[in-house]
């Protein structure tokens, strides 16, 4: 094989090679997180309780995601009827995101991105004194869209110390 032969060939396995490469890390770059930005309503029919009440999830949810932080305003009512709301912004870096609750709850709170960037997950670790004794728990959240973004279905598992935990799966509809 003359010299310049194989010098096109090693330069044409160099260019695929090349083009692969650019092609695979286009994609990656390319890739869009899910957006959740939007106003959703809880739809009880799809949504599972079981025995836990339905405060335990905001009924309405107005949602504003921009690239690097999401503003989650939540509406419900609470179990003594009273009219909750509550905005929070967190970053979307995986810093922690510390704050005291409207009960008076030291919250501390991360996001992170699936490794699709389809899913996030939204874990808190609430503490509290109750009746002079230090409670705490964890609430982790596994938010994805359905039906073409038309869904958003947050999973929901709460876990005490003391070994009782709960779940419950929130549905919404967008409006």
């Amino acid at each position: 094989m003359s010299y310049i032969k194989k010098f096109l060939t090693f330069n044409s396995i160099f260019l695929v090679s090349l083009i692969i490469c650019f092609a695979i890390t286009s994609a990656t770059i390319i890739r869009e997180r899910t957006d959740f930005s939007g106003i959703w309503v809880i739809n009880l029919k799809k949504s599972e309780f079981k025995e836990i009440p339905i405060y335990a999830a905001f009924n309405r949810l107005k949602v504003d995601q921009k690239i690097d932080s999401i503003t989650l305003n939540g509406f419900n009512t609470g179990e003594n009827n009273e009219n909750i709301s509550e905005v929070v912004t967190y970053a979307l870096n995986g810093k922690s995101f510390e704050r005291i609750t409207s009960d008076n709850r030291k919250l501390i709170t991360n996001l992170y991105w699936s490794d699709d960037e389809r899913s996030l997950k939204k874990i808190g670790i609430y503490s509290f004194d109750d009746n002079q004794q230090k409670e705490e728990y964890k609430r982790t959240e596994v938010w994805g869209l359905l039906n073409n973004d038309s869904i958003l279905t947050i999973d929901i598992t709460v876990a005490y110390k003391t070994g009782y935990e709960y779940s419950i799966k929130a549905a919404y509809d967008k409006q």
